[in-house]
């Protein structure tokens, strides 16, 4: 698929089952639970292993417990994977916050550094949860052979190139949300604003989770290539 043809699925992926994107959604809604946003995050996993099977529309929801369970990798595996990130913002916050005259002009450069961060990160933590997921095992997250060889058969330039796409979405996506929430407490007053900004922050949670378990594994598709289409054979044969 070209680009604008990926991009294209993976927006348009949550609405292929409107129904279980709302279910994701009431999850999100439930934050203050715990429970119910590991199953939303463990559902991404399930996602990114059913497009990397070569299904096209959302997965089911069933065994609630799986869920959970996944939902506990996948933090694992961004805490881990985000350790520099959270020391990066750690020293610009302290260094922010002792030079108070440049106070806003150090706030934009936490937002840049801390963006740039993040990209670096991602170009080796996208293929490693979809790793994770595919192999249902999380030690996977860390088989960096497997990581770089998703990229090296992507190609270094295409990859980087859909990456620094999808960062920009979700960028853009989330600036959107962010700037509104000046108007819905001029128009609706402080609480109702705040409610109605609160749903909206999480039905786009909702979204990004659900779209990034898509691109992950349209990603990991494509860098695994014949690999995939090699142990599925594989494991046609070993049921027979």
């Amino acid at each position: 698929m070209s680009i604008g043809q990926v991009f294209k699925d993976v927006l348009c992926y949550p609405f292929t089952d409107f129904k279980k994107f709302l279910k994701v959604f009431l999850m999100y809604l439930g934050f203050f639970l715990v429970i119910p946003v590991l199953m939303a995050l463990g559902y991404s996993l399930r996602i990114i292993k059913s497009t990397i099977l070569g299904f096209d529309d959302l997965p089911d929801f069933d065994d609630s417990s799986n869920l959970i369970e996944d939902g506990l990798k996948y933090v694992g595996a961004n805490i881990i994977y985000n350790i520099p990130l959270y020391i990066v913002i750690g020293i610009l916050v302290v260094i922010t916050a002792s030079d108070r005259l440049n106070l806003i002009m150090n706030s934009y450069s936490l937002l840049t550094i801390t963006a740039i961060v993040g990209y670096l990160i991602s170009i080796v933590s996208v293929p490693a949860v979809a790793n994770m997921a595919y192999e249902d095992r999380f030690g996977a997250v860390f088989d960096f052979k497997r990581i770089f060889t998703v990229i090296k058969n992507m190609g270094w330039a295409k990859y980087l190139l859909y990456l620094l796409v999808y960062a920009l979405i979700v960028e853009i996506l989330t600036l959107a949300i962010s700037s509104i929430s000046p108007y819905l407490k001029l128009s609706m007053g402080s609480i109702s604003g705040l409610a109605v900004y609160l749903l909206l922050s999480l039905l786009l949670n909702s979204y990004l989770i659900v779209i990034g378990g898509r691109f992950r594994g349209i990603i990991y598709s494509a860098g695994m290539g014949d690999e995939l289409h090699t142990n599925a054979i594989v494991e046609q044969n070993n049921a027979e």
